[in-house]
């Protein structure tokens, strides 16, 4: 009779079997969770009494827990000192070789629901007991609300789910005890309150992260809990981030990095996401430690981008981490790039601006703008009279004027002091009116041009004449100004709306036009004073001009007349009405 029948005959536990013809030792399921719990308790007791693990039970009679830890004040057994408990389930398994890092482990579906409906989770250990030498480690994973919510998110119809456990390393002697505590710190965060789920839309009063990870060098995943503030009355409550959200750990490391001589950058950082070790240089250069390989995304200013390449392609010569194509087409890159450099130089353009990743558009452009300042014959031909020329880079532009001559172009940047070097007419009546030439940006987008310069726009608008082109010019630059403010709220707009305002009334103080751009000026920071309503008041009355009627209609806040005023503009004057910011205040009355 073998071991087997022996077993099915008297029905009784045999807790050590061995296997004589593969000398190989099984342990039972009853043998391996009793050691787990007898391991855990005797590892929790070391604390001094602060844990009391006694009520843990090793014969599974529980259902999905198999009892609860004690948390005491300093090691004190009074009551009144303990301060939370800890719903524990303890499970032991057999294995050739105990885990160096995370482990799996397969846990019932079944419980994973136990534990969401008695709403405080559960700390997991699992005890890995080495099949020869007996050896024992503890491995753990928090199953709180949020972990739950977490995992049932992957789970479909199966009847067990395999998740990731983290080793609790006995060498460290606060480990197991920081484990806990970190655990009840959380469950009181978490119990009783709704769970939200972040977006980007979602408005966030405060945000707290709690770090649970034992080590700096361990992996985010399931380690970090968030929670937001959402509202004053709620408070903080515990948070996950969206499908695709990540966490990652972030750590600058301050060293220079010198490659044959030369220094590329004072410090790098250390990023773990997820379960990735990344390296960072620069703006947007990764090295992926486990695979050995780099992510080269080059973006910042032109010069940050010229170091990031100029730093790779050492990087990837000198450790020949890539094939050579890789550092080649770098190589290309850069060579673009450092002529759009100069190129910018020879119109006195000093970019301080940050770009994203340069496209193949964004190259295109810059290979234009170098045929334009070549004189490069099909380029010229293009041109037949002297005009404005935006060149796009990225999102943004470079504003530029190009000056046609007989048979060639000259090409200056639009805000590199050109009131110096060419002169701007109007023509009315047969006659010639001087200009400034920023009076040309009437109905632009100041704020998307990256060579913007306010002190030369400045300089010129002090300088120019005042005839009556010039200050119909900047008239609609005034309206430009608040237009752009309307759009950013940069101060720096509204300013310089009220610097071109200044000079207009200063030339004629009783014009009605100056007079409510004036007022429009000041409503969008304030509300009209008595005296400045009377003023609106006056022109009205003393105005035949629908236009200017419907304004003040609108500076007075007065529903009726503005609707009764813009039924007597004719189809051209509510065309340009669109152009004119004075109509973003109506939804302020």
């Amino acid at each position: 009779m073998n071991i087997k029948e022996i077993q099915e005959k008297n029905m009784v536990d045999i807790e050590e079997t061995i296997l004589l013809d593969s000398e190989e030792i099984e342990y039972s399921k009853k043998w391996t969770e009793h050691e787990a719990v007898i391991f855990v308790q005797s590892e929790l007791n070391k604390y001094n009494g602060i844990f009391d693990p006694s009520d843990i039970i090793s014969k599974d009679k529980g259902i999905s827990y198999d009892g609860h830890i004690e948390v005491m004040k300093y090691g004190k057994e009074d009551k009144k000192e303990m301060i939370g408990i800890i719903d524990t389930q303890v499970k032991g398994t057999c294995v050739n070789k105990i885990s160096k890092g995370n482990s799996k482990f397969t846990i019932d579906v079944s419980d994973l629901v136990n534990y969401a409906k008695n709403l405080v989770g559960a700390l997991l250990f699992v005890v890995q007991i080495e099949k020869e030498t007996k050896k024992k480690k503890i491995f753990y994973r928090y199953l709180l609300p949020i972990d739950l919510e977490k995992i049932f998110r992957t789970i479909d119809e199966q009847k067990t789910k395999t998740i990731d456990i983290y080793p609790s390393d006995s060498n460290q002697k606060t480990m197991l005890k920081n484990i806990c505590l970190r655990f009840l710190q959380n469950k009181k965060e978490q119990v009783g309150k709704r769970i939200v789920v972040l977006d980007g839309e979602t408005n966030l009063l405060e945000v707290k992260l709690v770090d649970c990870r034992t080590t700096e060098s361990e992996f985010l995943k399931n380690k970090v809990y968030m929670y937001v503030k959402l509202n004053e009355d709620e408070g903080l409550i515990p948070a996950l981030l969206p499908k695709n959200g990540k966490l990652a750990y972030i750590r600058e490391v301050h060293k220079e990095i010198i490659i044959n001589g030369k220094k590329y950058y004072n410090s790098y950082k250390q990023i773990i996401e997820d379960e990735k070790r990344l390296l960072k240089y620069g703006n947007g250069i990764i090295y992926n430690v486990e695979e050995h390989r780099f992510n080269f995304e080059f973006k910042g200013t032109i010069d940050e981008q010229i170091n990031d390449m100029e730093f790779s392609i050492a990087i990837l010569k000198e450790y020949k981490l890539e094939k050579e194509e890789v550092f080649l087409n770098i190589q290309k890159r850069l060579n673009k790039i450092n002529e759009f450099k100069e190129n910018l130089k020879r119109l006195n353009i000093d970019l301080k601006e940050c770009f994203s990743s340069f496209n193949a558009s964004d190259f295109e452009n810059m290979n234009y703008l170098n045929r334009m300042l070549n004189k490069k014959s099909e380029v010229v031909e293009r041109f037949d009279k002297s005009t404005l020329f935006e060149i796009k880079i990225n999102s943004k532009t470079i504003l530029l004027y190009v000056h046609k001559l007989k048979n060639t172009i000259e090409v200056y940047n639009f805000f590199g002091g050109l009131y110096n070097k060419i002169a701007i007419f109007s023509k009315i009546n047969g006659k010639f009116y001087r200009v400034s030439e920023y009076a040309l940006l009437t109905n632009s987008k100041i704020e998307d041009y990256i060579n913007y310069d306010e002190k030369k726009i400045k300089i010129s608008i002090k300088e120019s004449e005042n005839n009556e082109p010039n200050l119909l010019n900047l008239n609609l630059l005034l309206l430009t100004y608040i237009s752009a403010y309307d759009r950013t709220k940069n101060e720096n707009y509204y300013k310089m709306a009220e610097f071109v305002l200044k000079k207009l009334l200063k030339e004629d103080s009783n014009n009605s036009v100056y007079i409510i751009n004036k007022m429009q000026l000041i409503k969008r920071k304030r509300n009209l004073t008595q005296k400045e309503k009377s003023t609106l008041n006056e022109i009205k009355e003393n105005t035949y001009n629908n236009m200017e009627k419907y304004c003040i209609s609108i500076l007075l806040e007065n529903n009726y007349d503005i609707e009764k005023y813009y039924k007597k503009l004719s189809r051209q004057e509510k065309k340009d009405l669109e152009k004119f910011p004075i109509v973003n205040l109506i939804e302020r009355s």
